[in-house]
């Protein structure tokens, strides 16, 4: 923690280094669990950058040998014995691990009551070989239950990941696997020729400060040098962590675990460990101390910002049930007049309005439903499928208000391609073309559009943005050290943080026909906006996360302020064109295989 304060003070950015704070005072108090768990969520940071993400596992732990004791000795008194106690406790534990897995994965992950079982397993084993005086098995059977075990473990390490439910079912093959090797005893031919290697035994020794070390240094490596690391980076990083491993084991925990004195000793460990923690605190309350050199060395993290709504809105959407009001995620509209356009969609809806509204005139003003909140977002489908069952009561309420608004003209309908069709992550659509939910999506879209029209609004599909990595990862991330930034190849651009128009075209081939069968249903009443002229380069043909100098991408795949007040700017003029502020007919961005676009729709002149 304290390495990781100190290069912290060199390289996070303001908002990383509160969270990093955060997450020391937790680790010091062995409640990062809790900390995480709380965190998780639709804004929360990519996990892969939080340096000390795997403090949760060492607070389960300490969390596990607080309560334990007393769980023990409370049933002891009532005579049970303990091998009952842990068989029940631990039941009941992995029953709870199982359920939640299928039903809150952030709370089978970071709860203790789901994972003191993988604990018991372990007590249970050394319980029931010491009240039982049964020996560990020996020969053939100890060889036998090694090989079984080692080969658990191998299984859950190919077929354990991230779309599994873990732990829950899953976490039987490594928790038991590591019973069924300890249980085989040291002789056992997997335990003695391989994990009793010389090798792997020097590994064991350096393994609890190799755990501690590794993670930190890979998450400031994605940091630093944008997300995925190059094979080079990564055996830097390897090589690094063992390295310090090493030292921490050789003259640190060697001295600290030897000699005498232990009181004293442990008396100077729990004063340097409440420091961490005041320094932690004091780094969250300073919000990351923003006067740090690193900050005024990175001035791209804030060139995205062109001034959001500019304090032209109010907390009002024309909705008068407040029981209604608590399930939309926003709910707002242009203070200055009467509103004649709405905004209906999800948090790709939201990063949008600041930009309609900034860039509006008396002409057409705005009134926004949509983001994303705890009853989800109102992804503008109307479906009893239940692949859209999430988005439902924010949808039909937020569409229902604007039908029944008799101020709105035109309707913008916002929807992340990802949402639509259910996609794996929120920086890649490469797995849209294999995306089977294509029906699904276009009966909802269609079901959406014409109750809208049925209330007499024209519609207008927002084309969705190019889908680019988080936009820190595509800053030319330095620290504040010249020398540290010239070892370390510091400030490089993120090549995947661009993506050739032509190649973007064809991945999103499927939404965009999606949009257009939707525009078809009803072509007088429903248009499309595209947003690509106004996200890329339509001459190099290449759509980045820059514009210049300034930032077109805010957080994850949403764009920044400074792109919405471009888009905004364009479709304001578009909407207001004529009289009844239905857009005009164009055509979709064209690159040289004319065979990747469709000409035949509404999109911006």
């Amino acid at each position: 923690m304290c390495a990781g304060l100190g290069f912290g003070w060199i390289a996070l950015l303001p908002d990383e280094y509160a969270q990093f704070g955060r997450h020391t005072v937790a680790g010091a108090g062995f409640f990062s669990n809790f900390i995480l768990w709380g965190e998780s969520g639709y804004f929360d940071t990519a996990a892969e950058t939080k340096p000390l993400l795997h403090l949760w596992s060492l607070a389960i732990e300490e969390q596990f040998y607080v309560f334990w004791p007393l769980i023990l000795w409370f049933f002891w008194r009532r005579r049970l014995r303990p091998i009952h106690v842990i068989a029940l406790l631990g039941v009941g534990s992995f029953m709870v691990s199982a359920y939640l897995a299928q039903h809150d994965r952030t709370a089978a992950f970071y709860s203790p009551l789901s994972r003191f079982w993988e604990l018991m397993v372990g007590g249970a084993l050394v319980c029931y070989t010491r009240t039982s005086h049964v020996s560990l098995p020996t020969g053939r059977l100890g060889d036998a239950l090694s090989m079984l075990g080692a080969t658990m473990l191998v299984i859950g390490m190919l077929l354990i990941n991230n779309g599994r439910a873990v732990p829950g079912w899953w976490a039987l093959l490594p928790a038991l696997g590591a019973f069924c090797l300890i249980a085989a005893g040291p002789q056992a031919v997997v335990n003695h020729r391989l994990l009793g290697h010389r090798l792997l035994v020097w590994f064991g020794l350096i393994s609890y400060p190799l755990y501690l070390w590794h993670w930190l240094i890979f998450a400031y490596a994605r940091i630093m040098y944008g997300g995925e690391l190059a094979p080079e980076v990564a055996a830097l990083a390897i090589t690094a962590s063992v390295v310090l491993a090493w030292a921490t084991w050789h003259w640190l925990e060697t001295p600290v675990r030897g000699g005498d004195s232990a009181p004293a000793k442990v008396s100077v460990l729990l004063g340097l460990m409440a420091l961490v923690a005041a320094g932690g605190q004091l780094i969250s309350m300073r919000d990351g101390l923003s006067s740090r050199s690193v900050v005024a060395a990175n001035p791209g993290v804030n060139a995205g910002w062109d001034g959001g709504e500019g304090g032209f809105t109010i907390g009002d959407c024309r909705v008068d049930d407040p029981a209604r009001v608590a399930v939309l995620p926003n709910c707002r509209r242009d203070s200055r007049r009467v509103e004649r356009f709405a905004l209906v969609g999800d948090s790709k809806a939201a990063a949008l309005f600041g930009g309609l509204v900034r860039t509006s005139t008396d002409t057409g003003r705005w009134l926004f439903i949509g983001g994303n909140g705890p009853h989800g977002a109102p992804l503008p489908v109307l479906s009893d499928d239940d692949l859209y069952a999430y988005y439902q009561p924010a949808a039909r309420i937020a569409l229902d208000a604007v039908a029944a608004n008799p101020n709105v003209e035109a309707v913008v309908l916002v929807a992340s391609t990802r949402a639509l069709f259910q996609l794996a992550s929120d920086s890649s659509v490469e797995d849209l073309p294999r995306s089977e939910h294509f029906e699904q999506a276009r009966r909802g879209m269609t079901n959406a559009a014409q109750l809208l029209i049925v209330a007499g609004k024209r519609v207008v599909l927002l084309v969705d943005n190019p889908t680019l990595p988080d936009p820190k990862y595509c800053l030319r991330r330095v620290t504040s050290s010249r020398e540290i930034n010239l070892t370390l190849s510091f400030g490089h651009e993120n090549e995947k943080c661009r993506v050739a128009l032509r190649r973007h075209m064809k991945l999103t081939e499927k939404y965009r026909a999606l949009l257009r069968a939707v525009t078809a249903s009803d072509p007088t009443n429903i248009s499309m906006f595209d947003t690509t002229p106004y996200l890329c380069d339509m001459t190099s043909e290449i759509c980045s996360a820059f514009d210049g100098e300034r930032l077109l991408y805010s957080y994850t795949d949403h764009i920044s302020d400074y792109a919405a007040g471009k888009i905004g700017r364009a479709l304001n003029a578009w909407l207001t064109s004529d009289s009844r502020g239905t857009p005009s007919a164009g055509e979709e961005p064209r690159v040289r295989d004319d065979a990747m676009t469709s000409p035949k729709h509404a999109s911006p002149p």
